[in-house]
């Protein structure tokens, strides 16, 4: 069981993986927003932004469908070989 807080409310909601609501950490690590930038100075690009749309895979969780979510759309800056792999 996980517990996350509602910021709206302060509520504590229970997430409780079972047959058709689960939290898996492997469906986000699958999704590209940690693919890090190129390591060759040449080819590499500071500042680099990934956006990624992540609806499909988390809006069937449970507290997404519960919160109205239908778009959910990542987005930060790249890993960096250099300092983020040390």
């Amino acid at each position: 069981m996980f517990e996350e807080v509602d910021k709206s409310s302060g509520e504590i909601v229970n997430l409780t993986p079972n047959a058709s609501n689960t939290v898996q950490p492997v469906a986000l690590m699958r999704l590209g927003v940690f693919v890090p930038t190129l390591k060759s100075l040449k080819n590499r690009k500071k500042n680099t932004l990934s956006r990624t749309d992540a609806s499909e895979e988390l809006t069937r969780l449970s507290l997404a469908r519960a919160e109205g979510f239908d778009k959910v759309e990542i987005t930060g800056p790249r890993l960096d070989m250099d300092n983020d792999f040390k």
